[in-house]
């Protein structure tokens, strides 16, 4: 059941990309080799993985209406920290010392590499990003555990 749902979010998350670089690509006029929209398109779908299966555990931690406002109220923070938005050098001091840490930060370097600002080997990020998937898929399974045996005694 959890495999389907990370399958269709990968399907999303690809529909969504080919939509977001159409967008880049008419509006912004970003011109990129087409192995290099590829890769990038990989990596960032590889890259989702942890954050599909914090979205589980989020999902069984709190009820359906509040899952929305914990995931932004999680992400968001993480966007900004990890430099998303604003390079981490001009971010304060002590966010900067964090970030690294972050698996926001990780899944940005993997798209920054895709397009050759590399400031973390591929190996690195992509190594964090499992380590977080793993810590991600248990925190999910003992929350569904949890819920499973609230309702079903």
């Amino acid at each position: 059941y959890m495999l389907g749902k990370v399958v269709a979010a990968l399907v999303f998350a690809l529909l969504t990309l080919v939509i977001l670089f159409m967008f880049a690509a008419l509006t912004a006029g970003v011109r990129l080799p087409l192995h290099t929209w590829s890769e990038l398109s990989a990596r960032l779908i590889a890259g989702s993985v942890p954050f599909i299966t914090l979205g589980f555990a989020i999902g069984y931690m709190t009820s359906p209406n509040a899952a929305i406002a914990v995931i932004n109220l999680i992400y968001l923070p993480l966007s900004f920290a990890s430099g998303l938005f604003v390079p981490v050098s001009q971010l304060p001091h002590f966010v900067q010392k964090i970030a690294p840490f972050l698996p926001t930060y990780h899944y940005a370097q993997l798209a920054w590499s895709a397009i050759g600002a590399v400031s973390e080997s591929l190996s690195v990020a992509v190594l964090w990003l499992a380590a977080y998937t793993v810590v991600f898929t248990v925190l999910a399974l003992r929350m569904y555990w949890r819920e499973e045996r609230l309702n079903f005694g």
